[in-house]
């Protein structure tokens, strides 16, 4: 989910390479690993801004796996993700094994990926995106152009619905 309007930040609203007021926005500074906030709270690698209510209402101190972090230079969500375009579901690829879908499972809920206003969006979001490629009104490369959120829920989509 956008954690602010991407036009709010667009090159007008700089002056002098700063923006010029507080910057307003759904998100928290937030700490991947809870465990490390006290020790090494200060570590770049450690810290991403979080969707106020996903971190609060639903991540809160809640113990993370690492595999779904998506700074990782490893990280792939195709290998690890599969999407579920009927429910607008994230879900462990089942071509995974028992353990990795067992953790990935764990991250899905504790990150929010699954939180129901998220998917509420999500589902309205790509419902459209994906009605106006049938109907042929944009091409995929138009809308990934425009695409400023659920970008990997829309690239698995394409490919579950066979829409190229």
């Amino acid at each position: 989910m956008m954690l602010f309007d991407p036009n709010d930040l667009s090159p007008d609203k700089w002056a002098n390479g700063k923006f010029p007021e507080k910057f307003k926005f759904f998100g928290q500074l937030e700490h991947y690993d809870q465990s490390l906030k006290k020790s090494k709270g200060y570590l770049w690698s450690n810290l991403f801004v979080a969707h106020s209510d996903i971190n609060t209402k639903n991540k809160g101190s809640k113990k993370v796996n690492y595999i779904l972090k998506p700074d990782l230079d490893n990280y792939d969500p195709f290998f690890l993700l599969q999407y579920d375009f009927k429910s607008h579901y994230f879900i462990p690829n089942v071509e995974r094994d028992e353990n990795l879908q067992i953790k990935i499972l764990e991250d899905i809920n504790v990150l929010g990926l699954n939180f129901q206003p998220v998917v509420q969006h999500r589902r309205k979001k790509l419902n459209s995106l994906i009605e106006s490629v049938r109907l042929k009104q944009k091409t995929l490369a138009e809308i990934r152009l425009e695409l400023f959120e659920f970008y990997t829920s829309f690239e698995m989509s394409i490919i579950l619905l066979d829409i190229f």
